[in-house]
């Protein structure tokens, strides 16, 4: 792994933060790719790019001034405090959802919960985990296609609906330890193991990783994935602690408990976390540029607004051809010729 650190590049976007703007410029022409293979070369994409994060930078530092730690807990013109929550909040989702409940204890809680044998337990653990890799191959074609709201939405739902099955299945396995339907109810419940993993896999598994970098900004990316990775580490402690605790003392009600926390992600997800696909990191700036409680993230015309400065960073110079059906579509499209007017 160092070895590899070694020849990695740094960012372009930190390099021009810290007015490295020459190495940014080689870093950009050496990972941009050419628009054709009959380009000679990819030096005109290269500059767009380092010209649309040098005006990003521009405006965030016109818009905040100078950096200061502070305004990761205001709202403040670039809603930084909305961004920092968002980080922490995905991250929480992520380990609130039980993964580690079932990926860390699967074998203990077979054996203690359903009462299979040791040797069965871990065999199931084991295809379990086997099972896990190949769903999570899937996202690969899935994350940019269907886009990460969706995909989170989609988790959280399959997640509760796995948790609700889990519970009552092993409610009823140790409620009727001589039940007619314990051996069905005791495979429903491992079934139901195994689909949890497939739905954590589409959404939960790797978006929170990215999704912090993407909706930050430049000047607070490092300190949102930061806080982003306390907590995760923050909620990984606290379900590897309890699970043996809850498993122990109030059984299924475990299960219960966290298909209620699976279940409270969507109106969370839905009303809070906006869709990043398909848009410049550097177009992100404006992405809470709305009124309201949500900041846009249910406008529709908003993302057309998103998607058409991505696709082209100068088209703020000229009529953003979109509907502008409220003060929020306005101001961003005016803000974004203004902006451009400036250069």
């Amino acid at each position: 792994m160092m070895a590899m650190i070694i020849v990695l590049p740094e960012s372009p976007r930190w390099l021009i933060s810290q007015g490295r703007d020459a190495e940014a410029k080689e870093v950009l022409r050496w990972i941009t790719p050419k628009k054709s293979k009959e380009d000679a070369d990819n030096e005109d994409a290269a500059h767009l790019i380092y010209a649309n994060i040098v005006s990003a930078r521009e405006f965030e530092l016109a818009a905040e001034g100078e950096f200061s730690i502070m305004e990761l807990f205001h709202g403040g013109k670039m809603q930084n405090w909305r961004r920092t929550a968002i980080c922490f909040a995905v991250m929480a989702c992520q380990q609130l959802s039980g993964i580690n409940l079932l990926t860390y204890y699967i074998s203990y809680v077979l054996e203690n919960s359903l009462g299979l044998d040791h040797h069965l337990s871990l065999l199931l653990g084991g295809f379990n985990g086997l099972e896990y890799l190949f769903a999570s191959a899937i996202p690969i074609w899935t994350i940019e296609r269907v886009g990460r709201r969706k995909l989170l939405l989609f988790s959280a739902a399959g997640q509760t609906l796995s948790m609700a099955i889990l519970a009552g299945a092993i409610w009823y396995v140790t409620e009727n330890q001589d039940g007619p339907a314990k051996v069905g109810m005791g495979i429903l419940a491992v079934v139901a193991f195994f689909l949890f993993n497939t739905f954590y896999a589409q959404g939960f598994l790797a978006i929170p990783f990215f999704y912090p970098a993407e909706i930050t900004n430049l000047r607070t990316r490092s300190r949102g994935v930061a806080i982003s990775v306390m907590s995760n580490w923050i909620f990984t402690f606290l379900v590897v602690m309890i699970t043996p605790i809850c498993t122990a003392d109030i059984g299924y009600r475990t299960y219960i408990l966290f298909a209620v926390l699976n279940f409270s992600f969507i109106p969370l997800i839905y009303y809070f976390f906006p869709e990043t696909a398909g848009l410049s990191l550097e177009a992100l700036d404006a992405m809470f540029d709305c009124p309201g409680i949500t900041k846009g993230v249910l406008s529709k015309s908003h993302r057309r607004n998103m998607i058409a400065i991505s696709n082209d960073p100068f088209r703020r110079d000229s009529h953003i051809d979109v509907e502008v059906p409220n003060a929020c579509e306005k101001r961003l499209s005016v803000g974004h010729l203004e902006r451009g007017s400036e250069q």
